[in-house]
């Protein structure tokens, strides 16, 4: 008899904005970005991809 396999789903968003409830461990980089940004500063985020760059940037502007 074949054995069935379950295929889980993905625990991550990958395509909506992130609610702020699951949106964790980013208060130090969003407080640190929203300081430079009320000082007239401008930012740049470089990472590899799928890190959350977009998702802090959406988080921040709420």
């Amino acid at each position: 008899m074949a054995k069935t396999i379950n295929k889980v789903a993905n625990p991550f968003f990958t395509t909506i904005m992130i609610p702020d409830e699951y949106f964790c461990d980013r208060d130090a980089e969003t407080a640190k970005m929203l300081g430079y940004l009320q000082n007239g500063n401008n930012i740049v985020l470089k990472a590899q991809r799928r890190i959350g760059k977009s998702s802090l940037i959406l988080h921040l502007f709420q």
